[in-house]
């Protein structure tokens, strides 16, 4: 799957912390772009962007850790929330 900025995606894999952020473990998110794009460069090194950070805290709660030695992550807004969140490709789910 290629992922497209500025579409809506639905988030696959059930998730913890959108679960107690959102009340919704599989929320909808609208990409905007790759991490890289967004940040100026790949989101490990901008560790001081609290979107980054709250994005590795997510992946030691979700059990993410190993996906982000192997995969890029898209930063995009969970809808309604307009909340800016890192996502790995691999947990995205087109809406059909």
């Amino acid at each position: 799957m290629r992922i497209e900025t500025n579409k809506k995606y639905r988030i696959k894999t059930k998730s913890v912390v959108f679960e107690q952020k959102y009340k919704n473990p599989h929320p909808e998110i609208i990409i905007e772009d790759m991490d890289a794009e967004v940040f100026g460069d790949i989101w490990q090194k901008r560790q001081y962007v609290p979107a980054v950070v709250a994005f590795m805290m997510r992946q030691l709660a979700d059990d993410l850790f190993d996906k982000g030695k192997k995969e890029r992550a898209y930063y995009g807004k969970v809808m309604p929330f307009g909340i800016g969140e890192l996502v790995f490709k691999s947990e995205l789910e087109e809406i059909k």
